[in-house]
C-alpha cells in the first residue's frame, strides 16, 4: 500500500459523513469530495474549496488535513481565504503557478501550513500578505525544489514575527533596496524607522532587541545586534526574508 505524504489531505469515512451532515453538500459536490479523497492533491483541494464556496452553502466543507483537524470553513477569515484562492486561480490561469509546483511536497507543505495559520491565528492583513507572498514565490514558475525548501524555512521564521515586526523589516528592507545612506547607529536606526512608521521609538527598539542575536532567546534573528552600517539594520536572514515577502519582485 502506498504510504501517504505527511502533507497530503486525509479523509475518513467518518469525516465524510460529518461533512455531509454539517454542510448539507449537494450530491454532486459530495461525489467530488469522495473522488478527491481517493487522490488528494493541493490543486484538487483548491478547486473543490472554490467550487463549494460558489454554492453558498451554510458552512462550507470542514476538511480533515494531516497533522490534526483543520477547520476549513471559508466563513472563518473568509476574506483571507477568498483572496488566497482568487490569486492562485488567477496566477494558474496566467501560467505563473504550475500545478506541478502546487502539488510538489514542499509546495503542498507551505500551503497546508498557511491554511493552518489562517485557521488558528488572529491574523491581520500585514502578516497574511507576508506569509501568502512566501507561499506564492515557493510555487512560482521556475522555482525549484531547493528554493521551495528554503522558502519553507523562511516561512517558519516569518510566522514568529508579529505584524509590527514585519512592518519594521519591510521598511528596513525598502531602505536597503533603495540604497539610502546608512544610519549613525542603532539609536539613529530606531529613530528613522519610528518616524517612517509613526510608531513610538521604544516599540521599535523592543522589537529589534526581541529579534536580534543579542537576545538570549531571539524570536528570530532578523535585526542586527550591533549596527555595522550595512544592510540598514538587517541580518542576512532579515534581508532574505525581506526579499521573499517583497511582492513587487514577483514577475507577473
Amino acid at each position: 500500500m502506498k504510504k501517504q505524504s505527511a502533507t497530503q489531505v486525509v479523509f475518513t469515512t467518518k469525516s465524510l459523513q460529518k461533512i455531509q451532515e454539517m454542510d448539507k453538500l449537494e450530491p454532486e459536490k459530495l461525489q467530488e469530495l469522495k473522488k478527491l479523497a481517493q487522490n488528494p492533491t493541493t490543486v484538487g483541494l483548491l478547486e473543490f474549496a472554490t467550487g463549494v464556496a460558489a454554492t453558498a452553502v451554510s458552512n462550507p466543507a470542514n476538511l480533515i488535513l494531516s497533522g490534526g483537524r483543520l477547520a476549513q470553513s471559508l466563513l472563518i477569515d473568509k476574506k483571507f481565504y477568498d483572496q488566497l484562492y482568487a490569486e492562485i486561480k488567477s496566477y494558474r490561469k496566467l501560467g505563473k503557478i504550475p500545478d506541478e509546483n502546487l502539488n510538489a511536497n514542499n509546495g503542498t507543505t507551505i500551503f497546508v501550513d498557511l491554511l493552518r495559520t489562517i485557521d488558528t491565528e488572529t491574523l491581520d492583513i500585514e502578516k497574511f500578505e507576508a506569509l501568502k507572498t512566501i507561499f506564492l514565490k515557493s510555487v512560482w514558475v521556475g522555482s525549484n525544489e531547493h528554493e521551495q525548501m528554503v522558502a519553507y524555512e523562511y516561512f517558519q521564521v516569518c510566522k514568529k514575527l508579529n505584524s509590527m515586526e514585519i512592518l519594521i523589516l519591510k521598511t528596513a528592507y525598502s531602505m536597503n533596496k533603495s540604497k539610502e545612506g546608512s544610519e549613525r547607529g542603532l539609536d539613529d536606526w530606531d529613530e528613522k524607522i519610528s518616524a517612517r512608521l509613526g510608531i513610538a521609538k521604544d516599540l521599535i527598539t523592543h522589537s529589534r532587541i526581541r529579534n536580534a542575536p543579542v537576545n538570549q532567546n531571539p524570536i528570530s534573528a532578523v535585526f542586527q545586534a550591533d549596527y555595522s552600517g550595512h544592510n540598514h539594520g538587517l541580518t542576512t536572514l532579515g534581508l532574505a526574508i525581506g526579499d521573499l515577502i517583497d511582492k513587487d519582485s514577483l514577475k507577473i
